[in-house]
């Protein structure tokens, strides 16, 4: 910019700024000298010689009256000098604003009121020295990760945490270790899990690389106290499963309910329609054979409590944001928002699914949209399960009287009719034709509402492996099972899973909303007091799962698009060259992409890397002498070993003899 040819432009000095409310200052390139409009309104800083560069073409509005203008160095770099502070006072004067440029930002005499509230605001201000001392403090308590030399300094910020593995300096294909021995790794190499604090994980790799097994041990750090950790106060866990069952045979169950072993309650929901397949497999676990503590499978049946209109929909189907709803769906929709205000106004909870039965049979529908709506219908209520009276709940039946099966109201409903030739047949009505909802015994409903009940050191799977049931229709079960895990958290801290999620968290419309679901957990995990952790082979299944969780484990692969996944998304896999920070005691070598991937591929099974920008993994004396600040992992990783576990391992692999 050339301001030599332009006489409205004039050159003053930083000790020149005219002293005025409506003049922002703003950092610029432009060369070392300032030019001044005489209207200008707006004041950028220079890269030298502390000028100004004064813009009338742009306003400013709300600038606050003190300005902190800070030193620019020759190459536009701020420099750690003290800034200069330069109180604004709003003009009341008649003068113009080429004639208060000329008034220098003197000092500024502070009345009364105004050092009153000087001392008012700097009660909030707070001491920066300790400020800065709370939060490295704060960091390091809720760190997900940390290493054994950080426990060992300062073990009192970590009440409950679980040994995960071990630091294995030794890089393949002569790679440079991360860290020096400043850090402690090489004589502590722990990595420990930090059971306290909410966080969430994402762990990857392909099959037989040992994904399920650190799923496992991190299972086993938050429900169950052990030598290889410190435990106060157990979690609650639920742990998502499907698969696509093609017979008993083939089928695997989820790896988790191994975890029984260690005499973990464990609690086993499955698809009604596959009911007895499902308990003889998880019952016939080898290493529970003779056990009294085998899991306990149950049917996954609902009841009017725990139905709400959101719950209704997911299990129906039903998606307010259709472009183009079918027209019964609107139908269905307008029930239940009525059901909704009617509840709302009677302040009752659930819903009642007889009431919007009957709604629903009142309504008329023709032939083609029965069959659509029927099959809704159908899938909604095949997990749910009869209320039954206040007695029947309340107390057993008589032990002299064998309980009955009250026949349905809807049964009852059904009209007969007789053709010419008498012949008999049904009336063709969606809602008479649905069958009953399931009677359960008095003992079988207390079980189940006890099973939803999630106390302290217990496991509940939810395995939705079916022929009938599909990926989409095992996405919207799994999200209301979710609902009800978080719905009371008042008696212990929450642990959730997702085993092998490549396999349900797809692109179906259920997968979709279940991801989204996921997503706000993550995002709300402090004030949910949750964890959660996902462990699926491809770490594509959802960019947005791997960018919100805290620390990403990544086994043994060899695929270059879910390396290009892992790039785009984490931090110590998108740094190219690295920097040395002699002040942190942290070298970072010159990483190269590549580097980074061939390390992936030839992890041994049970190793991992460990990308956790928020870990902490040493401290460092701060230039004062008089506080430490926590070492985070950053951009850096460190290649791990999983520990042993604790319980017997279900996912070997079955060799031929």
């Amino acid at each position: 910019m050339n301001h030599s040819k332009d006489s409205s432009y004039r050159h003053i000095s930083l000790s020149s700024i005219l002293r005025d409310s409506h003049i922002s200052a703003k950092y610029s390139t432009e060369p070392a000298k300032v030019a001044i409009k005489p209207s200008a309104t707006e004041v950028a800083l220079q890269p030298a010689n502390d000028l100004l560069y004064l813009d009338p073409s742009k306003q400013a509005h709300g600038i606050p009256h003190q300005r902190v203008v800070n030193q620019i160095s020759k190459k536009g770099r701020n420099m750690a000098s003290t800034p200069q502070l330069f109180n604004y006072t709003p003009s009341t004067s008649n003068k113009s604003i080429k004639e208060m440029m000329m008034v220098g930002l003197q000092p500024v005499d502070l009345s009364l009121a105004q050092q009153a509230e000087l001392l008012q605001h700097n009660q909030y201000l707070g001491d920066l020295n300790k400020d800065n001392e709370s939060t490295s403090e704060g960091e390091a308590r809720t760190a997900p990760l940390f290493t054994g030399g950080v426990m060992t300094r300062v073990p009192q910020l970590f009440s409950q945490y679980g040994l995960i593995g071990k630091y294995l300096p030794g890089m393949s294909n002569n790679a440079q270790q991360i860290y020096d021995t400043s850090l402690g790794l090489d004589s502590d190499p722990r990595v420990l899990l930090n059971v306290s604090a909410p966080w969430s994980g994402f762990i990857c790799g392909q099959q037989g690389s040992g994904k399920s097994h650190s799923l496992s041990c991190i299972l086993e750090n938050c429900l169950v106290s052990s030598p290889a950790g410190h435990l106060n106060k157990a979690l609650s866990g639920m742990i998502f499963h499907w698969d696509r069952y093609t017979g008993y045979s083939s089928h695997q169950i989820c790896e988790a309910a191994y975890l029984a072993t260690a005499g973990i309650n464990v609690r086993v929901f499955v698809s009604p329609s596959n009911l007895n397949r499902m308990k003889a497999a998880y019952e016939g676990i080898p290493e529970l054979k003779n056990s009294p503590n085998k899991p306990l499978v149950m049917p996954l049946l609902f009841h009017d409590k725990q139905l709400n209109v959101k719950r209704m929909m997911t299990m129906m189907g039903v998606h307010t944001d259709e472009d183009a709803p079918p027209l019964y769906v609107e139908v269905i929709l307008r029930i239940l928002r009525d059901m909704a205000q009617d509840n709302q106004e009677k302040n009752r909870d659930g819903l009642n699914y007889e009431d919007f039965r009957a709604r629903l049979a009142m309504e008329q529908f023709t032939g083609q949209q029965n069959g659509p709506m029927k099959l809704r219908l159908d899938l909604l209520e095949s997990f749910l399960r009869a209320t039954g009276n206040s007695q029947s709940q309340s107390q057993p039946p008589p032990l002299s009287q064998p309980q009955s099966q009250p026949q349905s109201q809807w049964s009852q409903r059904q009209s007969q009719h007789q053709n010419s030739q008498g012949r008999r047949f049904e009336k063709r009505d969606p809602i008479a034709e649905i069958k009953p909802l399931k009677q359960l015994s008095y003992w079988e409903s207390n079980q189940l509402d006890a099973a939803w009940q999630f106390k302290p050191g217990t496991l509940t799977i939810v395995d939705l492996s079916c022929p009938f049931v599909d990926e989409n229709a095992a996405c919207a079960l799994f999200s209301i099972c979710l609902e009800l895990f978080l719905e009371d958290r008042s008696s212990s801290g929450r642990i959730l899973a997702l085993d092998e999620a490549h396999k349900f968290l797809t692109g179906s419309t259920g997968a979709i909303g279940f991801t989204e679901e996921l997503l706000q957990v993550i995002r709300q995990q402090r004030h949910l007091g949750t964890r959660v952790v996902i462990a699926t082979q491809e770490p594509t299944i959802s960019p947005r799962l791997l960018e919100l969780c805290n620390f990403t484990i990544v086994h043994r692969f060899q695929s270059p698009g879910w390396f290009k996944a892992l790039q785009s998304h984490l931090a110590g896999a998108s740094s190219i060259f690295g920097e040395e920070n002699n002040e942190l005691g942290i070298v970072a070598p010159g990483k190269r992409i590549a580097d980074i991937f061939e390390q992936i591929v030839n992890l041994q099974c049970g190793q991992a890397l460990l990308f956790a920008p928020s870990a902490i993994v040493g401290f460092v004396l701060a230039p004062s002498g008089n506080e430490i600040h926590p070492v985070k992992l950053g951009m850096k990783t460190l290649r791990i070993g999983t520990r042993q576990r604790l319980t017997a391992d279900g996912g070997q692999s079955i060799m031929a003899e």
